[in-house]
């Protein structure tokens, strides 16, 4: 599996960038510890699973839209943790299960819009970056 050495570069590139994912959850971002590594994890395994693609030879250009909104999807708890955020209220213990209507961004219709969107966005891109060449 690692016989050149691109291979270690992108398995480094992987590594560093999920870590760097795991750093602006928390330290930049400031969400919690369980949205960030809910974020982290998404993203550490959509990477790994872009590199086993990559290297089986199974890469191809049609990719990129479906990876672009696969790390559209990989933030979706950041969306669900800003709605808590602001809808939690004062003095509530950590563990205590809080009910409401999540508001229109935290909907599951505007995360699949927003992920639809960008995949469309993508897909016209890279069309219009093949007719031009």
């Amino acid at each position: 599996m690692f016989q050149e050495p691109e291979d270690f570069i992108l398995a480094a590139f992987a590594i560093v960038w999920t870590g760097v994912t795991f750093l602006l959850c928390k330290q930049f971002i400031g969400m919690d510890i369980s949205g960030s590594l809910k974020v982290t994890i998404a993203t550490g395994v959509l990477l790994a699973a872009l590199f086993v693609a990559w290297q089986m030879g199974v890469w191809r250009k049609w990719f990129f839209p479906l990876i672009a909104g696969a790390f559209v999807a990989c933030w979706y708890p950041l969306l669900d943790w800003i709605a808590i955020k602001k809808h939690l209220p004062q003095g509530v213990a950590a563990n205590t299960p809080i009910i409401f209507n999540a508001p229109w961004y935290a909907s599951w219709t505007f995360k699949l819009s927003l992920t639809a969107a960008v995949i469309v966005a993508s897909g016209i891109w890279l069309w219009v970056k093949g007719k031009k060449q």
